[in-house]
């Protein structure tokens, strides 16, 4: 019994310990130790290890050995030591230190081998600040790995991690893997920045030096990947497997990847353009949208549109060239039709074959290396002056009207 009551002055001076269990009790000095299946209430929340030592001098708690805290506001931290500083308001978690809270139906399960946790004055979390490697998963949505990380709760919750890679799981057989210099996440948003590349086996690889939003649903009680949001400079390539064609964009504007619609849309600055390059030929445009498969993000269909200049190359030459409104690639058919809403008519030249043809569409079709070319409409095969203009306009360079 006097145990107990030294025991509880002295935990007591500790921070204001409510209530402790344990198998037993020693004293040194201005310490107490206690083993054994410890549990203690503290205003920082519940403490659990197989051994704690609390000091009256310096208010702090030592522990060690499956050390469990219940945080006040919510979720978990385990470690195989920690120590507690209410002094200093502050806890260094040291050996396979896991956090875990709930987020929208699921647990966030954040690893890592050290953490030093600060609180505020109501003994909530303020700051906690990781050094080591840390690793993050929420289940079927979101695995992160970073080199460090840092999480403020003032004055908005926010956790900024370096050296980023990760995956994000569109679907559980198809994810997304991505990397970067800096993310942040806050609230249902993840914001990356910095030499950042993501790849899927079946959609290609997308490289950008600007800065990505991943933006997050909770919907249906969970937490689920709505878009993806790119600014600034942006490449992207892709081989297909079943033909071996290479597609190549760049992007100096915003690329978005709906994953509700299952779309991905590259729109181009003012003044800028998107350049596009496949095993067909090159084209530049004010917009490009890709729909793919919503099973295994395969492209299925390309949309291009607003004032396109295109070529097709043999080698080094171009031999086929010419300007329209809006190009339709199917990539299945290796299908391509143009049409021209806004300009009026598709203008197309074919030096290789001598051929200038002025359509309100065209059809061309590649099948084992030969292209056909199908007017649709009144199909002209001469230009009008000020068609010829405009091809000299954009092609002037390549362009030989000798007749």
């Amino acid at each position: 019994m006097i145990s107990f009551f030294l025991a509880s002055a002295l935990v007591g001076a500790v921070g204001d310990v409510s209530s402790m269990q344990s198998d037993h009790i020693a004293f040194q000095d201005n310490a107490a130790t206690l083993s054994g299946s410890v549990h203690v209430e503290h205003p920082l929340g519940t403490l659990q290890a197989e051994k704690m030592t609390l000091q009256h001098q310096t208010r702090r708690i030592l522990m060690d050995g499956g050390v469990f805290i219940a945080l006040k506001q919510g979720g978990e931290v385990r470690a195989k030591q920690a120590d507690v500083d209410y002094e200093k308001k502050e806890a260094v978690f040291t050996g396979d230190v896991f956090f875990t809270r709930p987020l929208n139906g699921r647990t966030i399960t954040a690893r890592t081998e050290t953490a030093t946790v600060a609180f505020a004055s109501d003994n909530t979390v303020s700051l906690l600040t990781i050094p080591s490697t840390l690793s993050i998963t929420i289940p079927e949505v979101l695995q992160l790995h970073s080199a460090s990380a840092a999480y403020n709760t003032m004055p908005v919750s926010a956790a900024t991690l370096k050296e980023v890679t990760g995956t994000i799981a569109k679907d559980p057989e198809h994810p997304i893997a991505f990397k970067a210099a800096t993310a942040t996440w806050q609230g249902n948003t993840l914001y990356l920045s910095g030499d950042m590349e993501f790849s899927n086996e079946e959609f290609g690889t997308l490289t950008s030096d600007g800065t990505a939003l991943f933006a997050f649903d909770s919907g249906d009680g969970g937490l689920h990947l709505h878009g993806i949001t790119l600014e600034k400079r942006t490449t992207y390539h892709y081989i297909d497997p079943r033909t071996a064609g290479e597609r190549y964009l760049v992007n100096e504007g915003i690329v978005y990847l709906d994953n509700t619609a299952h779309t991905l849309t590259i729109s181009a600055p003012p003044g800028e353009q998107v350049y596009y390059r496949d095993h067909i030929g090159e084209l530049y445009a004010d917009i490009i949208t890709v729909a793919y498969s919503a099973e295994d993000m395969r492209p299925e269909a390309i949309t291009i549109q607003d004032n396109i200049t295109f070529l097709n190359r043999v080698g080094e030459e171009v031999f086929q060239y010419g300007l329209a409104d809006k190009v339709v690639i199917d990539p299945k058919t290796q299908t391509v039709v143009m049409s021209a809403p806004a300009r009026g008519r598709v203008l197309f030249v074919d030096n290789l074959n001598k051929i200038r043809m002025s359509a309100p569409a065209l059809a061309l079709r590649h099948d084992n290396g030969s292209t056909s070319v199908k007017g649709v409409g009144s199909v002209r095969f001469s230009f009008l002056e000020q068609e010829l203009e405009q091809i000299k306009q954009h092609f002037g360079n390549i362009a030989d009207w000798k007749e």
